[in-house]
Parts: C-alpha cells; sequence; structure tokens
C-alpha cells in the first residue's frame, strides 16, 4: 500500500525498533497527521501503543484537503505551507523494573 510506505511512517517506525531494543526513550516528532485517523494506518496505531506506555498527539489540522474550519469558522489554515496536516507526537517509553 502506498500511503504506508510513506517516510514519516518509516521513521517513526525505525525509532521506535530502537526503543523496543534498549526498552526505553522518547520519540517526538512532527508529521504528516494522517495516521490518527486514517483506516489503513490502524496496525500502526495498535503497535504505538503497545510500545509506548505514554503517548501525547498534538493534532494542528490544516489539511487542505479536508476542507475543516477553525473553531471561529475561519478556514484552518497549516502551520507550513503544505497540503497535508500536521501533529506533533510525543512517544514515551519508560523502562520496566525488574
Amino acid at each position: 500500500m502506498q500511503p504506508l510506505s510513506d517516510d514519516y511512517i518509516k521513521f517513526i517506525r525505525y525509532r521506535q525498533h530502537f526503543i523496543e531494543k534498549t526498552d526505553e526513550g522518547i520519540l517526538a516528532y512532527i508529521s504528516n497527521n494522517s495516521f490518527i485517523d486514517g483506516i489503513i494506518h490502524r496496525k500502526m496505531r495498535e503497535e504505538l501503543m503497545n510500545t509506548f506506555d505514554k503517548i501525547y498527539i498534538l493534532d494542528l489540522h490544516g489539511n487542505a484537503k479536508k476542507k475543516e474550519t477553525a473553531p471561529d469558522g475561519s478556514i484552518d489554515q497549516n502551520v507550513f505551507d503544505i497540503m497535508q496536516g500536521v501533529s506533533i507526537n510525543i512517544f514515551v517509553k519508560k523502562k520496566q523494573n525488574s
């Protein structure tokens, strides 16, 4: 599936792999926000939930194709000059005591 080969997904998985190996770490990443509610990203969301103890996602919206509106009714503009929506993502894995 083409959308799952997007580079931001590869980068998130790459760092997730190393955090799994060390059993602790933080991944903080600004990325495309399509994985938040994308149907084809279900397994990705599941794996992130299984790996990390805490997940913080700030959805900045801004997807030009969705034509979302801001709370005041104005056009929801992106913080960057791009068409895709953006999110700030922080994934935290705490070392488990043995």
